[in-house]
């Protein structure tokens, strides 16, 4: 059982499917189970034979997370290459296999969105390409179970620096969030500094300096997972730490 799973994922990742995968993840769940475009992907065939997924609101669901997260190790394994280097990786050590792919399914069925499927493919891909061990892999995986929409907005777009000023109110839970988790930390000794800011002006002419409350940056945990989140090419990661 474990074997044909493990099998119809590396199977899945290939040229030939990933034009239908695609597709699938851009259509509804109601349109792929009404085509049976299903049927035509290796491991989400495989999942429905053996987990007996049927057709519930929340099956279908999770169908559709399934999809996703084969759409985004595609796109991300880039070339023959890196498919090579994975199909490899599923033919080692069985057992562990087993328990990884059965807990990426777990994941898959915890995560309520379709965007953080496609994370812990990318996730997944970084573990396979040995930038990141099982360890961290597991780690990062339930930090993204516990994100919500605005923790997720401030992971993509803050590259580096995340600063609150004094009297702020707005957006400080998702920093909150962010620092519980260990993505972020705050450097006391920046607090209460002044900041000019270009864009705050009393006349056309002069700068409004805003005393900071709260400066934040990432941690080593948090910049290693916004490289993966970031990237397409996920072998190119370690290759560039080599």
């Amino acid at each position: 059982m474990a074997n044909d799973l493990s099998k119809s994922l590396k199977d899945s990742l290939s040229p030939e499917f990933e034009s239908i995968i695609s597709n699938a993840a851009e259509l509804g769940i109601d349109a792929l189970l009404e085509d049976g475009i299903l049927k035509d992907i290796p491991f989400i065939s495989s999942a429905i034979s053996i987990y007996r997924i049927g057709k519930s609101i929340k099956e279908r669901h999770n169908l559709k997370k399934l999809i996703c997260f084969l759409d985004e190790l595609n796109k991300c394994s880039l070339d023959e290459n890196n498919r090579n280097l994975y199909a490899e990786k599923f033919q080692q050590n069985e057992k562990f296999q087993k328990q990884q792919l059965e807990y990426i399914m777990i994941l898959v069925d915890r995560y309520l969105d379709y965007n953080k499927p496609r994370m812990l493919a990318k996730l997944y891909l970084a573990y396979l390409s040995e930038y990141i061990d099982w360890q961290t892999f597991s780690t990062y995986a339930e930090i993204i179970d516990r994100l919500l929409p605005d923790d997720v907005t401030y992971l993509m777009y803050t590259e580096n620096l995340f600063v609150v000023y004094e009297g702020q109110s707005d957006g400080i839970e998702p920093l909150l969030r962010l620092e519980g988790l260990g993505i972020i930390t705050e450097d006391h000794q920046a607090k209460n500094r002044f900041i000019t800011e270009p864009t705050r002006m009393v006349s056309k002419k002069i700068p409004i300096p805003r005393k900071v409350n709260s400066y934040y940056a990432y941690t080593d945990l948090g910049t290693k997972l916004r490289k993966i989140m970031m990237t397409k090419n996920i072998c190119k990661l370690r290759d560039d730490e080599l």
